[in-house]
């Protein structure tokens, strides 16, 4: 049986509290996340299970079935960038949201 979206949300912060960035099994195979804030050469959409790395912020959480769906974070562009190791590429490449 599925877990219920509340169930799925509040193991969420287990693993990354335990500093164990394995949170597949939560994810939806085709899940999404979108950051609406991502700037320059910083994605702003990732499809299926993303690399792993720390950013703080706000996420916005869709679960189906037991899985997350979507996730929409609200991050600092800058540091999501420098977490991801890209911060040189965005500030070498600004570009409006335009673009995108």
């Amino acid at each position: 049986m599925p877990r219920t979206p509340e169930e799925t949300t509040r193991r969420l912060p287990d693993p990354v509290l335990a500093k164990d960035t394995n949170v597949a099994d939560l994810w939806a195979k085709d899940g999404t996340a979108e950051f609406p804030f991502a700037a320059g050469a910083s994605p702003c959409r990732l499809v299926g299970f993303p690399e792993v790395y720390e950013v703080r912020g706000i996420p916005a959480i869709t679960v189906q079935d037991g899985l997350i769906t979507r996730l929409r974070g609200y991050w600092n562009p800058l540091a999501n960038a420098a977490a991801a190791g890209a911060l040189p590429e965005l500030l070498d490449s600004p570009r409006s949201g335009a673009d995108r």
